[in-house]
C-alpha cells in the first residue's frame, strides 16, 4: 500500500531555539493534509509565524499576499507547484495562552480538489 503523505508537498518544520513543541494531530489522504501541533514558547504571534513562514519558503512554497496578524492568531497563505500539480498551504498560528500557541498547517492539491468540485 502506497502512502500518500510521502508523496505530498506537507513541509516538516522545525521548532524555533527554547521551545516546546508537541504534535497533536496529523490528518490526510490523497489530495489534502494536515498537522497540528501544541508549541510553549511565550515568542509573538508575529514572529512565530515568520520562523514557520521562511522554512516554508525554504521548502519551495511562494508566500500568496501578506501574512493576516490579530492579537490571538496569526495566518499565511502559500503556493507550490509538485508533480505537475497546483498546491495551497495555509500555516496558522493561534495563541492558547501567554506561553502556549496552537499550530495548523494544511495543504491541498488544488488541480486534484478542482477537478471534483462538479457533484
Amino acid at each position: 500500500m502506497r502512502d500518500p503523505w510521502s508523496e505530498s508537498p506537507m513541509p516538516r518544520l522545525e521548532a524555533p531555539a527554547g521551545a516546546r513543541v508537541h504534535m497533536t494531530g496529523r490528518s490526510g489522504g490523497s489530495h489534502s493534509f494536515s498537522s497540528d501541533a501544541v508549541a510553549f514558547t511565550p515568542m509573538p504571534l508575529d514572529k512565530l509565524l515568520a520562523h514557520y513562514a521562511e522554512q516554508m519558503r525554504t521548502k519551495g512554497w511562494l508566500p500568496n499576499g501578506s501574512a493576516a496578524i490579530q492579537k490571538s492568531s496569526a495566518l499565511q497563505a502559500f503556493q507550490m507547484k509538485h508533480n505537475e500539480a497546483d498546491w495551497s498551504a495555509t500555516l496558522i498560528v493561534s495563541a492558547i495562552g501567554d506561553d502556549m500557541r496552537d499550530l495548523h498547517v494544511k495543504v491541498m492539491n488544488v488541480t486534484e480538489m478542482s477537478r471534483r468540485r462538479a457533484f
